[in-house]
């Protein structure tokens, strides 16, 4: 062994036998030489020997306190370049193992990540499933990755921006979700200064104001602990840790706090040293009895771990005019929150402690990947798995009391779909913790969810701009994406039949499958659908296969034809005709009903959208493609209609109301109070059977005392609800649809 460098190998060796006293002396030794030949006339941009790369590399290794193979690879890890070095070589010198993790790492160098957003998402998969496939691979780009952050002065403006960015966007996100919380925060806060300066000088000025304030105060409570837990018996180690720059910005951002209002700025760290959990829930009881907590600020990750598996107790306790945060964890659950996935591979390579973490880890991450790719847009896909990776969760139980974890800002329709596919399509509004609230409220840690169901449901667009979870947008989306499918092939088998009609053609004499071949298609159904999404027109289609096909004269007669139309209502907002044809869809700003006034609008893969004739919406529709309609008389059908009560608020008004409704037979899909001073503003989507029994109903409403007017224009206004109980208990017997 030769060069400067050979007595930090050796370093290196001796502080592997202290992790593992059966080390490869010779398999490092040769791994350095190996190395060292290979690089000895290459120099690494801040004029350094580039093998002083691989050798800072190692001894980033050793803090995770890694195996002999792991240093082995780390040493070789840059020296294969398909030409004076291939990997078969290093399969042959140094073993597969060490093989395998050096073609690990090449295939992430291999990934480019300024690239389209289709390649993002596939390179981030690769990434993850290199490292899932053997951990150490991810300790070594983790650790060549932080050493390359560590000299990035020496790079150009230019490049320190590329890789700071990609850094902060795909390893620090990655590194938090595999509980490395070290490495994330040195690589967030090294990829901070450069991305964004300003921000990054003004954290660090106003920290180190109230750094100093604060250290004078937790070197006087570091004692007074210290000497507590001494004379309880208890063998704890205590220490300070300051918040990192990066996750004081993230806290202002996501939760609108500033500066002054972050409380966990510093914090004391209370590791005990026996690994015995029961002792801290002793140390817990023993740091309030000599300070005051802060009223329900105890979280207990110890019994509810973060899906990453970190596990600790937090307290918030007051000290003079000060708040600090305490942190208390065994000695394993600390090395735990340090080096995540690292620490439970050591322990189940050593057979200690936690050492199935590991393949919960490695499960946990294979159902992200796995929920991420049911998206099919490329920029979804992406950014729900960086979400994924970078999510705090938040904590909320069932009816039943079985908790579900579930990433932060996550509303009951998450919660809905995490339970079951079929719960989230059906679910029509929530309980949470006993109060009836928006699909898009978000669920806060210690929330009881229960979620009101009905079979008339269908999911909804309006629900992808609000749903968190990877689980709900892809059911959603495929669900809306079956239902449009269906009525693409209804809207294009009429609109292909139509013409036919017009032209007095009789269609039993075609050949479906034939003329569906001719256009490239297997089934009739997927010939439909290419005329209802408006991909040809039936025209093109009919002169293909109809030789003496002429619409020239028969402009008019379509339009004619649609002013024949009448209109039925069927399941939820379209509905079908007696001859199982004409698909119609109600326009949700103007919720026309029989008696209305009304116009269609055909729109591909939609089919007609029907709109009152006073309709806001029609001013931005061309006349040429309105068609008045008429209704068809049904009976047993609803329709939707917004009421809109305004009142003068009082104790009993939603029972009241309530009542009125339960007796006219009115089934609810949407329903918010709001308040302003003494006047109280109630909106409901009601199912009703006309415009007449609308009018009924509103008679019937404006007789009770308060209510000054009602209306079925729609308010668009912020979904403040307040406390429903008295509507929602005459609503839950049955009128809602079933719960789960």
């Amino acid at each position: 062994m030769t060069s400067r460098y050979s007595s930090i190998i050796e370093k290196i060796i001796k502080e592997l036998e202290n992790i593992n006293k059966s080390v490869n002396r010779e398999l490092i030794i040769n791994s350095y030489n190996f190395s060292f030949e290979i690089h000895k006339d290459s120099f690494r941009k801040s004029g350094l020997p580039y093998i002083e790369h691989p050798i800072r590399v190692c001894e980033i290794l050793l803090k995770m306190k890694v195996d002999d193979i792991t240093i082995s690879a780390a040493l070789l890890h840059d020296t294969v370049d398909g030409l004076t070095v291939s990997l078969e070589m290093i399969k042959e010198k140094f073993g597969n193992t060490v093989a395998e993790l050096v073609d690990g790492i090449n295939k992430i160098n291999e990934i480019k990540f300024n690239t389209s957003e289709q390649d993002k998402a596939d390179n981030f998969r690769k990434i993850v499933i290199s490292m899932v496939k053997d951990i150490r691979v991810l300790m070594i780009k983790f650790a060549d990755r932080l050493h390359n952050m560590r000299t990035i002065r020496y790079l150009t403006p230019y490049k320190q921006k590329r890789i700071a960015t990609e850094t902060l966007e795909i390893y620090a996100p990655i590194a938090y979700r595999f509980g490395m919380y070290s490495l994330k925060s040195e690589l967030e806060d090294l990829s901070f200064e450069i991305v964004n300066p300003v921000n990054f000088e003004n954290i660090k000025s106003m920290l180190k104001f109230s750094k100093e304030e604060m250290t004078e105060k937790l070197n006087i409570l570091k004692p007074e602990i210290e000497e507590a837990l001494k004379k309880n018996g208890i063998d704890a180690t205590v220490n300070g840790r300051v918040k990192h720059y990066y996750s004081i910005l993230r806290k202002i951002q996501t939760r609108n706090k500033s500066f002054e209002e972050i409380l966990d700025l510093m914090a004391l760290r209370i590791i005990i040293e026996n690994n015995d959990v029961g002792e801290c829930y002793k140390a817990l009881n023993i740091v309030h009895s000599l300070y005051r907590p802060m009223p329900n600020m105890v979280t207990d990750f110890i019994a509810d771990p973060k899906s990453n598996g970190y596990k600790s107790l937090h307290t918030k306790v007051f000290y003079k005019d000060q708040v600090f945060e305490i942190q208390i964890r065994t000695r394993i659950m600390h090395e735990i929150a340090e080096f995540g996935l690292s620490a439970h591979w050591r322990y189940k390579m050593g057979g200690e402690g936690d050492s199935d973490g590991i393949d919960v880890y490695i499960d946990r991450i294979k159902t992200l990947l796995s929920n991420s790719f049911e998206l099919s847009d490329p920029k979804d896909i992406l950014n729900d798995i960086k979400s994924s990776f970078t999510a705090n969760e938040v904590y909320v139980f069932t009816p039943d009391k079985d908790l579900i974890v579930l990433p932060e800002k996550s509303t009951p329709v998450d919660f809905a779909y995490k339970i079951h596919e079929s719960l989230g399509n059906s679910c029509i509004a929530a309980k949470v913790s006993g109060k009836i609230v928006p699909l898009d409220t978000q669920l806060e840690n210690g929330d009881i969810v229960d979620i009101v169901r009905s079979n008339k449901q269908d999911p909804s667009y309006e629900w992808l701009n609000f749903v968190v979870t990877a689980k709900a947008k892809s059911s959603i989306k495929s669900h809306l994406k079956k239902m449009q499918f269906e009525q693409s092939i209804a809207i294009g088998e009429e609109l292909f039949n139509n013409e036919l009609h017009k032209i007095s053609y009789n269609a039993d004499s075609l050949d479906m499958l034939e003329i569906a071949n001719q256009f490239g298609k297997s089934t009739k159904e997927e010939f439909f659908y290419l005329i209802g999404d408006g991909s040809i027109s039936v025209q093109k289609v009919l002169k293909k296969i109809i030789p003496d096909f002429d619409h020239k004269n028969k402009k008019g007669v379509f339009n004619k034809f649609l002013g024949k139309i009448k209109v039925k209502a069927g399941k939820n907002k379209f509905g079908i005709n007696e001859d199982n044809q004409k698909i119609m869809l109600y326009c949700e700003s103007c919720y026309p009903l029989p008696g209305d006034s009304i116009v269609g609008v055909l729109e591909p893969t939609k089919g007609y959208i029907i709109h009152k004739t006073d309709c806001e919406e029609l001013s931005s529709i061309p006349k040429s493609n309105i068609t008045h309609m008429n209704w068809e008389k049904s009976n047993n059908v609803k329709y939707k209609a917004v009421l809109n009560i305004v009142c003068e608020d009082r104790s009993s008004l939603l029972k009241d109301i309530s009542i009125i409704l339960c007796d006219h037979g009115v089934e609810l899909s949407f329903f918010r109070m709001e308040k302003k001073g003494a006047i109280a503003v109630v909106e409901c989507l009601a199912e009703v059977n006309s415009l007449s029994h609308f009018s009924k109903i509103r008679k019937k409403l404006l007789r009770v005392k308060s209510i000054m007017r009602v209306s079925r224009k729609r308010d668009k206004r912020s979904n403040k609800v307040i406390d429903c109980e008295d509507f929602l208990d005459n609503y839950n017997k049955g009128l809602l649809g079933n719960r789960s």
